[in-house]
């Protein structure tokens, strides 16, 4: 992977610079691009913010039919827009152009609700067809928007032309909305069947929210109006203009241009978005209407001031928690925006402009486990708090659902209902003898099952796959690990060896283990979409991970001191994924790994160290300072556990024979490192030294002393022995 000065290259190249421009005035640039982004913090801190469903890459034919099972992370969405908690604590997800809704369990796995079949609208069309109350959930053709969840339960999800409600039974009904004889959407003007059943209207919904007595209201921007859908079925207006003049309430006396998002407090109050005025609306119970946000002008101002005279820039999403703060999807702006209850507007997540002249927030993606003030965001359209009072954001254009924590009071709950997010408690501890089961586990990438033995990698240039546990385990106090592999060469398909393969631990990173494979220190990967494992580009590699890497290919790009050493990795700075000189620990003092034949490896981490045997389990090989809890982004201790290898210019088939995991763990005794020949607690050029003078003769080694040299465990201590601790010293003199 690359340099500074090669990412600062491919940046400018972005940009439209033949080359980049010179440091003097760079500083602004260089924040905005993440070069020098501040360290991160850890995500439960207030106002930092994370991501916790969507891996940012867009739909795929391909993708898995609904999901089920599939970590939150690693869910491809095309525009995530509505966002809503349900009684149970789990989060919908609406895709837009995904064309499902996505339910996301506390626990962090995902199950495709409703949507699965896509269409191309018809020429003319402005969306596809309805398929029709009756279909089953995973066929339903749809183009939801926001949601809302009702007094009993069921999943309301605004598609254009219909409110559709999904029983919690899986039983679909159209509550508002009636398409035209030849399918489709045609708008009408004025809305047809106003004040007549709301299965007869045709409208345009686009939000939706319930009201404490059980009324629906939907936004239809493409007649101006936010209508009401009471509990008798009937269909009326509640705030804009009707279509043969000024309504009987205050509300129906003012013009909307183009309501989108709505939210309900607990005092009834309707906030209305209007994206294109740009203002925020309230209607009372009593349907008077008021301005609570935005001049009507478009751009941005105001922040710190009072929320009316701020500027926004086709706002969409709202939200409103129960102390009555509203949170509102700037999302011309690419931020989030919160109006307290005294009315004073202020940013709470998306970057600050920092370069001059430069009217709104940057666009793109960046800033997780930092603070939200600084990160950016692309398009965010639709906004939630949860039962914690965490603000979770729609970053549409990103792909993802991003969370803030404990800037809000906690939600609002669905009339009647109590959430209970209480999150499912993972397995202490996991066994597979070999792989004829695969039960729980979950691959990405290239990765396969076959005969007992997954392989990650097959003979083949460039590829990549991965394989993970699909609940995350508790490692926060400790755990002990112990996996079997085989590493066999294909000379066949090429005469140089690959990149071997690597164990990772990873907490809340922007592209996880199972995220069709990933590479750490040599290289990443870039799923190119048809979900293979090819490798496509540089990639980032593994994020957020504890990573020990079996490296059987000698790159000097990353510094490898040989073609078969073990190596222990931080990936939260760039720089420390990829060069062997930013390891936290190293060693070559081990066997020949690329041999084809089996060898064991046990892992065993208790706060504060993190210790590697290899092939011999009572004699350590490897030892590194590492502090789980601080290292990674740790949602109540838990973290993801896993495999993943690649291929480049070489090829080799990389194998996982057995696996066992188990959390808490005990201190082990402090015991002397395979290679340490002289037991000093550091394998140095003494040790290179001494093993050389009795390879040579010179020296008489002791048996105990003979037992540290044979690194390789062929029974005797050779020049091998020699060159592997010498490459070892060398390390350490870096």
């Amino acid at each position: 992977m690359s340099s500074h000065s090669s990412l600062l290259r491919r940046r400018a190249q972005l940009l439209g610079w033949s080359r980049p421009p010179s440091l003097s005035g760079l500083l602004p640039l260089l924040l905005l691009t993440g070069v020098l982004a501040p360290a991160p913090l850890q995500a439960q801190t207030p106002g930092v913010i994370d991501t916790i469903v969507g891996s940012g890459h867009a739909p795929n034919p391909l993708d898995p039919p609904d999901g089920t099972g599939r970590p939150a992370l690693f869910v491809n969405l095309g525009a995530p827009i509505g966002l809503v908690l349900d009684a149970q604590g789990n989060l919908n997800v609406s895709d837009g152009y995904g064309y499902k809704v996505r339910r996301v369990t506390p626990g962090g796995t995902t199950t495709t609700v409703l949507g699965g079949s896509t269409q191309t609208p018809p020429a003319g069309e402005r969306v596809a067809p309805y398929t029709g109350d009756g279909t089953p959930a995973s066929q339903v053709r749809l183009n939801a928007r926001y949601l809302a969840v009702d007094a009993a339960g069921n999943l309301l999800v605004a598609s254009y032309e219909r409110l559709l409600r999904l029983d919690p039974n899986g039983g679909i009904h159209t509550l508002a909305g009636a398409s035209h004889p030849g399918g489709g959407f045609k708008l009408s003007a004025p809305v047809y069947g106003l004040g007549g059943p709301a299965t007869e209207a045709e409208v345009s919904i686009h939000g939706v929210a319930v009201g404490p007595k059980g009324d629906v209201y939907l936004s239809d921007p493409g007649h101006g109006q936010v209508l009401r859908l009471g509990t008798d079925g009937l269909l009326t207006l509640y705030a804009g203009l009707p279509s043969n003049g000024p309504g009987t309430t205050p509300a129906t006396h003012v013009e909307l241009q183009s309501p989108r998002g709505l939210a309900v407090d607990a005092a009834g109050n309707l906030y209305i978005v209007d994206a294109t005025e740009p203002i925020v609306r309230r209607v009372t119970p009593e349907g008077r209407i008021s301005n609570v946000a935005g001049s009507g002008v478009s751009g941005f101002s105001g922040d710190g001031g009072k929320a009316y005279a701020a500027r926004l820039n086709q706002p969409t999403g709202i939200a409103v928690d129960s102390a009555g703060n509203l949170f509102i999807a700037d999302t011309g702006n690419h931020r989030v925006r919160k109006v307290d209850t005294q009315g004073y507007i202020e940013t709470v997540a998306g970057a600050t402009p920092v370069v001059p002249g430069l009217v709104r927030g940057p666009s793109g993606f960046s800033g997780d486990r930092g603070p939200a003030k600084l990160a950016q965001l692309n398009a965010p359209e639709g906004v939630a708090i949860d039962a914690e009072g965490n603000l979770l954001i729609a970053d549409t254009r990103n792909g993802r659902v991003r969370r803030v924590y404990k800037v809000a009071a906690p939600g609002i709950p669905p009339a009647g209902t109590t959430v209970v997010p209480q999150p499912v408690e993972p397995p202490a501890s996991f066994a597979y003898a070999d792989f004829a089961r695969t039960d729980g586990l979950r691959w990405g990438g290239s990765a396969s099952a076959k005969g007992g033995v997954i392989n990650l990698t097959p003979a083949a240039l460039s590829k990549a796959g991965a394989v993970w546990h699909g609940a995350r385990m508790r490692v926060r106090e400790g755990f002990d690990t112990t996996f079997s592999f085989r590493v066999t060469p294909s000379a066949a398909v090429s005469p140089v060896a690959a990149d071997g393969l690597a164990f990772a631990v990873q907490g809340y990173g922007s592209s996880f283990v199972g995220d069709y494979g990933g590479a750490i220190g040599y290289g990443g990967l870039e799923d190119n979409g048809d979900h293979t494992g090819s490798l496509t580009g540089p990639g980032m590699g593994l994020q957020d991970a504890i990573v020990l890497e079996m490296d059987t290919f000698r790159n000097s790009n990353f510094g490898d001191p040989d073609g078969n050493h073990l190596s222990v990795h931080d990936t939260r700075a760039v720089l420390a994924s990829l060069h062997e000189e930013k390891a936290l620990a190293l060693t070559s003092a081990i066997p020949r790994m690329a041999n084809s034949q089996v060898h064991t490896v046990r892992v065993h981490y208790f706060p504060g160290t993190l210790t590697v045997f290899m092939d011999d389990l009572d004699r350590p090989v490897l030892r590194a300072a590492v502090n789980l809890e601080s290292a990674l982004v740790l949602e109540r201790g838990l973290a993801w556990v896993g495999f993943t290898a690649s291929t480049g210019g070489g090829v080799q088939i990389a194998d996982l024979l057995s696996w066992s995991f188990q959390s808490g763990t005990t201190a082990l005794p402090l015991q002397t490192l395979m290679g340490d020949v002289n037991a000093d607690g550091v394998i140095d050029h003494w040790d290179a030294l001494r093993v050389l003078r009795g390879v040579i003769g010179l020296d008489f080694l002791a048996p105990i002393e003979r037992e540290r040299a044979d690194v390789d465990h062929d029974g005797r201590v050779d020049i091998i022995d020699w060159r592997s601790i010498y490459i070892t010293s060398a390390w350490h003199r870096m």
